[in-house]
């Protein structure tokens, strides 16, 4: 690690945030990746039926996209010198708050009570989330390494610390320059995105043909019941005449 350089404070609070968030996401996993919590809350339900695989991935979506927008607030306000602590922590409030709620559903889907070809669906929906979390954790340890030594996370990635070293000393030029560590939060699609959606559509054609399939055995019992009745009217009536018949 290189010598320590005392950073702004509203890049500490920024530091200290980071970690903080950090920390929650760790404290909710378990050493083998699972998440902590309970697993017997929730009544069996019919994945297909409930449709509550839309449901959950445009959830997730809208999630993603408040998370970008608070992050990318954040970076604008950093880029036009427009921040303070109070800035910092408003805006890392609202970011902490949008990961608490991918990592509470991410639980929820986990936990979700369902059996058969179902728990295949559960587990890729679970992946998915899990690829969502591994990213902002990433990304989370990222910026605090580069917040606490600023000078090897330049070096990492390239920057000559010979020209830049006197900017980082935050020293009392009139006109101290300023020098850019891109901590760009990247989310990206999971891998297991395109085997649900290949899940999905295989269940839409098993729903239809399993569909058509009680049409055209409905349609079988109708009209078995209708020749049926018909019989039974004719015996009645046949019996009914006989039995006129034999009065006479």
């Amino acid at each position: 690690m290189s010598d320590p350089v005392e950073l702004p404070p509203e890049l500490v609070a920024l530091h200290d945030a980071c970690g903080r968030i950090l920390q929650k996401l760790k404290g909710g996993m378990d050493p083998s990746g699972t998440p902590a919590g309970p697993y017997g809350d929730h009544e069996p339900f019919d994945i297909v039926e409930s449709d509550i695989l839309s449901i959950q991935l445009q959830r997730l979506q809208d999630g993603v996209n408040r998370l970008v927008s608070a992050v990318e607030e954040l970076g604008e306000a950093m880029e036009a010198g427009e921040y303070d602590n109070a800035t910092v922590y408003s805006v890392m409030g609202r970011v902490e708050a949008h990961v608490e709620i991918l990592h509470a559903d991410y639980i929820e889907v986990a936990a979700w009570r369902v059996c058969g070809e179902d728990l295949v669906a559960r587990d890729l929906m679970t992946a998915i989330y899990r690829h969502t979390l591994k990213e902002i954790r990433m990304w989370l340890e990222e910026a605090i390494a580069a917040l606490a030594d600023p000078i090897s996370a330049m070096a990492k990635r390239g920057v000559d610390l010979t020209e830049q070293f006197e900017a980082l000393e935050w020293a009392t030029e009139p006109e101290p320059r300023n020098v850019e560590i891109p901590l760009t939060l990247k989310l990206t699609g999971a891998p297991e995105l395109s085997d649900l959606t290949a899940w999905m559509e295989r269940q839409v054609r098993r729903q239809r043909t399993r569909v058509k399939r009680q049409e055209r055995e409905q349609i079988r019992r109708d009209g078995d019941l209708a020749r049926n009745t018909g019989c039974l009217y004719g015996a009645l009536f046949g019996w009914l005449l006989g039995s006129w018949g034999n009065d006479d």
